[in-house]
């Protein structure tokens, strides 16, 4: 994780901006309220395995997470 931003409020529902390096460069990920897990939201310096979905937002695509696990976390808890 290379970065966190927010919570902003979109149509009712808290989202994050998220940072994300991965094998192929850096990508912009979203993340709503409804798909925060038991981890909380993830945290810069974690390293997580998510899974995905476009969806189309006005006549934008965004992606973002709707499931993810912590792979390691090199954070003091």
């Amino acid at each position: 994780m290379a970065g966190v931003e927010g919570p902003e409020w979109l149509m009712e529902h808290r989202v994050w901006a998220l940072y994300v390096i991965g094998a192929k460069g850096g990508c912009h990920f979203y993340l709503t309220d409804r798909h925060v897990n038991a981890h909380g939201v993830p945290q810069m310096g974690q390293r997580i395995q998510a899974t995905a979905k476009w969806a189309k937002f006005i006549s934008i695509q965004l992606c973002f997470l709707t499931a993810y696990h912590v792979v390691s976390d090199p954070l003091p808890r």
